[in-house]
């Protein structure tokens, strides 16, 4: 009996499929090592992470019959981040589920990543296989859905939203004629998927722009096309942030989205800056120094909406003040964002916790690979050696197939995708950067990894013959 051989690209999805299962499994034996750890004493779940607090409170607010109507600071807090995730985790919670039962969901969910960085690659003409191999190789995101954060969440509604856009490129590119109504449903999905991101992070409030440049820029779009699917994205965007905006001010007179961008200037940017032109602690002295001012600033009678403009203004000034130390500290935060290990997941996980401000201590970078080594056992030690590596091919593979996409008939396929990855890595880059902000942007880079690491094995593979 012979047996037909399989064609390429179903061999591809069958190994992608594989590989998610895979991720999943991975996933699925680190998170029952960390429940099988004691948990610390302390009124939040082990799974919460100290960033992800505000959510779980947020989220038990949410399920609380008139919590924000008879609470002023729950009211002021709700305003803080967007309220995507934290409905999510409130509707789990009000279903019996706990974060651990929230976690095991974010697990499965990782399964589902895999199989759309495949999509996303076979789209960019590009192996899913090794798309999906990235990250089952990815250490951050075998830990990162074994703990209640946005980021597993965040990261399949960007990829949902690439995917809308290229299937848009895609159907959009018919002849001329009438726009194909599957176009115009492929732009809709688009801006809602789009707006959902920014109900999960508020990092993503911007990345409309993005895409209806991107959409712009469609050369083999006529440009009727383009204009429509443009002004369909960013119209439904403003229709639902409009509405969260709409709803901040009228129950607590602050006209924006999310009010986190305000603490992160004053209490992360403006205070790493002041810190080091005064000489003071950054986490004690120099916060509290700005909080300070903000509040001279708005006077004492100042109500929530002025105290945060007052905040918001005495960080620029500082920023503005000190440019050469302002450019330094994003620099860094850049460095971070890019390239520094993520010793946080895998640490509590394995029962050997991160110290505290490891990464936004005064310390200089030798004292915080001291404090690494001191703290961590070697298991720890090889997974961040692991990492360091990890990025180092990975970011290599992403300039090498960045430079095959432009030159392919790919090319708006790999735009979108770098810029997309651009923008999520360069908004957070400054004092509050994070190994973790890193992490929906290698799910958007991974199939331009793909596209470079094949090309590079394959040239070395054609000289290896000569």
């Amino acid at each position: 009996m012979t047996t037909t051989p399989l064609r390429p690209r179903r061999r591809d999805g069958l190994l992608a499929g594989w590989l998610a299962a895979a991720a999943v499994l991975a996933a699925g034996g680190l998170l029952c090592a960390g429940l099988r750890r004691p948990p610390p004493a302390g009124p939040f779940d082990p799974l919460v992470l100290p960033d992800a607090q505000r959510y779980d409170t947020q989220a038990r607010r949410f399920i609380t019959p008139g919590a924000f109507t008879s609470d002023l600071e729950a009211l002021h807090d709700s305003m803080r981040d967007p309220p995507g995730f934290a409905c999510l985790l409130g509707g789990a919670y009000r279903l019996g589920a706990s974060p651990a039962i929230v976690a095991l969901g974010q697990v499965a969910l990782l399964g589902a990543i895999v199989l759309l960085v495949g999509r996303v690659a076979t789209a960019a003409g590009a192996s899913a296989a090794v798309a999906c191999g990235w990250l089952v190789l990815n250490v951050q995101w075998l830990t990162l859905p074994s703990f209640v954060l946005t980021e597993t969440v965040f990261g399949v509604l960007v990829l949902l939203a690439l995917l809308a856009v290229i299937r848009w490129h895609r159907t959009a590119s018919a002849p001329l004629g009438r726009q194909p109504p599957a176009a115009l449903a492929w732009a809709l999905s688009a801006g809602v998927l789009l707006a959902a991101t920014a109900y999960v992070r508020a990092v993503a409030l911007y990345l409309p722009i993005i895409v209806a440049g991107v959409m712009l820029a469609a050369r083999t779009v006529p440009p009727r096309r383009r204009l429509t699917a443009a002004a369909i994205v960013l119209g439904v965007h403003v229709v639902l942030v409009g509405a969260w905006i709409a709803r901040n001010a009228a129950m607590g007179g602050v006209v924006a989205f999310a009010t986190t961008s305000t603490d992160a200037l004053l209490d992360y940017r403006a205070a790493k800056v002041v810190a080091r032109v005064e000489g003071i602690d950054y986490y004690r002295d120099a916060k509290h120094v700005l909080r300070v001012r903000a509040r001279q600033r708005a006077g004492a009678t100042a109500n929530y909406p002025e105290l945060l403009a007052a905040r918001r203004q005495v960080a620029l000034d500082v920023l503005t003040a000190h440019p050469w130390q302002t450019l330094r500290m994003t620099l860094t935060g850049l460095a971070v964002n890019l390239a520094a290990p993520d010793p946080v997941k895998p640490g509590h996980l394995l029962g050997r916790p991160t110290p505290r401000g490891i990464f936004h201590s005064q310390a200089s970078w030798r004292q915080r690979a001291r404090r690494i080594l001191d703290s961590y056992g070697s298991l720890n030690l090889a997974l961040i050696a692991w990492q360091m590596l990890y990025l180092l091919a990975f970011w290599a593979g992403v300039l090498v197939g960045l430079r095959r996409a432009w030159r392919s008939p790919h090319r708006l396929t790999g735009v979108l995708l770098a810029l997309t990855a651009a923008y999520l890595l360069l908004l957070p880059a400054g004092a509050e950067a994070e190994p973790r902000f890193r992490a929906p942007a290698i799910l958007v880079l991974a199939p331009l990894a793909a596209k470079g690491i094949r090309a590079s094995a394959g040239r070395l593979l054609t000289k290896s013959k000569r």
